[in-house]
């Protein structure tokens, strides 16, 4: 008895201890006073009591069609949007008019709550409500002025007038423009990249907050929003996404990705679950190439970029092609077998492992540069947008060297048997335009085409010879132009920097829509990396005598981004140190393994997975503690 006292005595001490050494490190970190930061953008917590403001106004009987409630700018982010909510004692549809327009007519309801979309920025918009019942209100919303990059209209039809075109800047604000110029919608807090549309009025949009660009991702996750800005799903992934979303059947979405561990850039595609974020399917383009021919793809280096920039996807053969810009090449592959089907690009760079793959050119068709937005068309012809940049020979920037290039956009006939390509239409613009960064190319009803020059070099550049080629916005402009079947222009407009695609929608309205409904905001978290589980109390003496971290870092969702320099011998890991006596710990930098060349250039990128609470942030170089000062909110 005495015996089995004495243990559970020392057991006592021994977690008393142990509480004592946490405690101390807590009492000390109390001391400091810590930067508290959030590593989710501060945009969800803000549409979150949105939502419940927007709830009681619904709920509440004193706004009534004479007198509404108007909210400019509801969720915080899409500027020429309102909402007009009311009650009526009779279940009454609506008739929205904006600046004498008829837009959309919403559903029979007592309580109305009305997505206004479409004004103009500076401008008292005329919205005007019609009831079946017969009752009818004016109402004049003065919105702010535009504060994104100038649209000019160089061009116009009256074929075209009523368009709405969605512009994609690159790591910019999106926006819309109608067929006369005019700004009708545009997105703050620089949501951009790739657009994907979806039936009921939403659309999938890049998360700017959540990633870095220069890192082998761009982006941790994406989101799914409406035109008011109101986000309702995140989506977190460990592989990140970059140039494409592509939509399939069953709750799916192929994404372009990249996975830390691959020697290349852009190299991962994978299938996703929508509903739980993990990855079902996924192929490696550097395992693919490398299989083929280890010699070639490893004397390209690691950390190449690949530039993986379009997929086109057929989900019931699993063909996929794809557009590798980082090699000049367009291949067609299945997903499924991942067997290589043809490749389109210089045989002589590609060498004879490659060259059962390689389609032959028939006609004076161009090899690729640089090339962007490889498409399949519906007669089974493949579309490019090709740059006409060679990305093995950039290393002279001086725009002399570039004198005769030009930027086009091609349809090729393909005959996989013999392995042939020709080209069946082309669109020069009269060699205008070189566009060395970005584009892209829809084909539309009545074979017009809307066609996008990411970053055209302006003629008037090539006249100083000592202009680089990346560098000097202002010789620069984003170009959109819609031609029709003849190749004449309907719609010309441009904008300053890079665009990074156009589409034409086919308005902002259902013919028929439901009135708004608050939505409870879901994050869907995919992650599968795991730190390890350590006690907080066994390096509580290290973190108390921790140097201060003067690096910059920066922290979202799933990754962290430092900029250490480092050696091949360093070790290097972050600690995440939190309540109950728990700290994780992520390893990014292991020993005799070589430091990727953006920890020493710029940002480098560590994957974490970490549970909800705040933490305070460390780093651990070889044996020294570094504090960062930082407390993060997961």
């Amino acid at each position: 008895m005495k015996k089995s006292i004495k243990i559970v005595i020392l057991l006592v001490i021994i977690i008393l201890l142990i509480g004592l050494a946490y405690f101390m490190y807590l009492g000390t970190n109390k001391k400091e006073e810590k930067n508290i930061i959030s590593a989710y953008d501060e945009i969800f917590e803000i549409q979150k009591e949105v939502d419940k403001e927007i709830e009681e106004y619904i709920k509440d009987k004193q706004y009534t069609i004479n007198n509404p409630k108007v909210i400019l700018n509801p969720y915080k982010i899409a500027p020429l949007t309102a909402l007009v909510i009311f009650q009526t004692e009779e279940e009454v549809s609506t008739e929205v008019k904006v600046n004498d327009k008829t837009v959309t007519n919403i559903e029979s309801s007592k309580e109305h709550s009305i997505p206004i979309y479409g004004m103009y920025a500076d401008y008292e918009n005329k919205i005007e409500l019609v009831l079946s019942s017969g009752e009818n209100k004016e109402l004049y919303i003065k919105t702010d002025k535009y504060d994104g990059d100038p649209i000019t209209l160089e061009k116009t039809t009256e074929e075209v007038e009523n368009n709405l075109y969605f512009v994609s800047p690159n790591f910019v604000n999106d926006c819309i423009i109608d067929g006369k110029g005019n700004v009708v919608w545009y997105i703050s807090g620089g949501y951009a990249g790739d657009i994907e549309f979806l039936e009921n009025g939403h659309f999938y949009i890049s998360d700017p907050n959540q990633g870095k660009n220069g890192v082998k991702i761009n982006y941790s996750s994406f989101l799914e929003m409406d035109y008011l800005g109101k986000i309702y799903n995140q989506w977190i992934t460990d592989y990140g996404l970059h140039h494409e979303l592509v939509p399939l059947s069953n709750n799916k979405m192929m994404v372009l990705g990249a996975n830390d561990d691959s020697d290349f850039f852009d190299s991962y595609i994978y299938i996703m679950d929508l509903q739980t974020g993990k990855v079902i399917q996924y192929i490696d383009l550097y395992e693919l190439l490398h299989n083929i021919d280890p010699e070639l793809i490893e004397g390209l280096g690691t950390d190449f970029d690949l530039v993986n920039n379009s997929a086109d996807y057929n989900e019931e053969t699993g063909d996929l092609l794809i557009s590798l810009r980082g090699l000049n090449s367009l291949i067609k592959l299945n997903f499924n077998t991942k067997e290589i089907k043809w490749i389109f690009g210089d045989p002589e760079f590609w060498g004879e492992k490659f060259s059962q793959y390689m389609l032959k050119v028939e006609d004076n068709t161009r090899f690729l540069g640089g090339q962007h937005s490889a498409f399949i068309t519906d007669n089974g012809l493949i579309g490019v947008h090709n740059n006409d940049i060679d990305q093995f020979d950039l290393d002279n920037s001086n725009l002399s060297h570039y004198l005769d290039r030009y930027t086009t956009c091609d349809l090729y006939y393909v005959d996989e048997e013999n392995k042939t390509i020709k080209t069946v239409w082309q669109y020069t613009a009269n060699k205008e335009f070189f566009s060395n960064v970005g584009g892209h190319m829809e084909i539309l009803e009545n074979d017009n085409k809307l066609i996008t020059y990411g970053w055209a070099m302006k003629r008037e550049a090539y006249e100083n010879p000592s202009e680089i080629l990346y560098t000097d916005p202002n010789y620069k402009n984003g170009v959109i132009i819609q031609i029709d079947k003849n190749s004449n222009v309907l719609f010309k407009a441009s904008m300053p920097g890079l665009i990074y695609r156009t589409f034409k929608i086919d308005g902002l309205y259902d013919n028929k829509t439901k009135n708004f409904e608050t939505i409870n905001f879901k994050r869907i978290n995919g992650s599968n990396i795991n730190g390890d589980i350590i006690e907080t109390s066994s390096i509580s003496k290290q973190l108390k005598k921790a140097e201060e971290y003067k690096n910059k870092i920066e922290i979202t969702t799933n990754r962290v981004y430092i900029n250490n320099e480092l050696l091949d011998n360093d070790i290097a890991d972050i600690l995440f140190v939190g309540a109950n006596n728990i700290t994780y710990k992520y390893s990014y930098k292991k020993a005799g393994k070589k430091a990727p060349k953006s920890f020493n250039s710029g940002f480098a990128s560590i994957q974490v997975n970490i549970p909800e609470g705040n933490y305070d942030i460390f780093i651990k170089i070889n044996d020294t503690y570094y504090n960062t000062n930082l407390n993060v909110k997961f």
